[in-house]
């Protein structure tokens, strides 16, 4: 049972590390398009 949180946790961490990542990547996309 403690293996399955871990393992859910892991993944929730590995998810939102990727959407920052990609939130990052379109805000300097949009900044190096306004000029």
């Amino acid at each position: 049972m403690q293996l399955i949180i871990k393992i859910c946790k892991h993944v929730q961490g590995k998810e939102s590390s990727i959407a920052a990542s990609v939130h990052f990547y379109y805000a300097k996309q949009k900044r190096s398009s306004r000029y």
